[in-house]
C-alpha cells in the first residue's frame, strides 16, 4: 500500500516537472512506464532520468540566459575602440587634486544672493553717483548757458567802448 501511494505522489511530482519540461507524448509514456513497472528500482531509475531531465532543461534556461547576455558584451573591437577612446581621454581627465582645488574654489566663490547682497550698496551708490552727475550736468549746463550771455556781454560792452574811443579820437 505504502509503495503504491509512493508511486501515486512520485506520480505526480513527474507530472508537475514533466508538464514544464517535456511534451505531453512523453508525459503519457512516462505515466503507462510508471503503471507497468512498481518496482522500486525501476522508480529509482526514473527518478534519475527525470533528475537528469530537470538538469538538462535548467542548463538549456541558463544556457539560454548566458547567450542573452553575452548579446550584450562588446565585442572584442568595440572592447579596443572603447579603450582607444579612455586612452585619448586620459589626459583631459580631472585628478583627484584638481578637483579638491576645483572644490576649495568653489567654496570660496560667492553664491548669486550673496554676490547680489555685495552689488546691492554698490547699486545704490551707483545710483547716487549718477543723479549728482545728471544734476552736475544740468548745472554746467546752466552755466554754460550763463557764460555765453556773459561772454555776449562782455562782447557787447568791449563794441562799446572800441566806439567810444574811436569817436573821441
Amino acid at each position: 500500500m505504502q509503495e503504491r501511494e509512493w508511486i501515486e505522489r512520485l506520480s505526480q511530482q513527474v507530472r508537475q516537472i514533466v508538464e514544464q519540461v517535456a511534451a505531453k507524448d512523453d508525459i503519457l509514456r512516462l505515466e503507462q512506464r510508471l503503471a507497468d513497472f512498481a518496482r522500486q528500482d525501476m522508480l529509482e531509475r526514473l527518478t534519475g532520468k527525470v533528475d537528469t531531465l530537470l538538469v538538462n532543461a535548467a542548463t538549456k534556461l541558463e544556457v539560454g540566459r548566458l547567450e542573452s547576455k553575452l548579446e550584450q558584451v562588446p565585442t572584442k573591437e568595440e572592447f579596443r575602440q572603447m579603450e582607444a577612446r579612455l586612452m585619448d581621454a586620459l589626459p583631459r581627465l580631472v585628478t583627484k587634486q584638481e578637483w579638491s582645488v576645483l572644490g576649495v574654489r568653489l567654496e570660496r566663490t560667492p553664491t548669486k544672493d550673496e554676490m547680489a547682497q555685495a552689488l546691492a550698496p554698490l547699486k545704490e551708490q551707483a545710483e547716487t553717483v549718477n543723479q549728482e552727475l545728471s544734476r552736475l550736468g544740468r548745472s554746467l549746463l546752466s552755466l554754460r548757458v550763463f557764460l555765453f550771455l556773459s561772454l555776449l556781454l562782455q562782447l557787447v560792452t568791449l563794441c562799446g567802448l572800441v566806439l567810444l574811443w574811436l569817436q573821441q579820437r
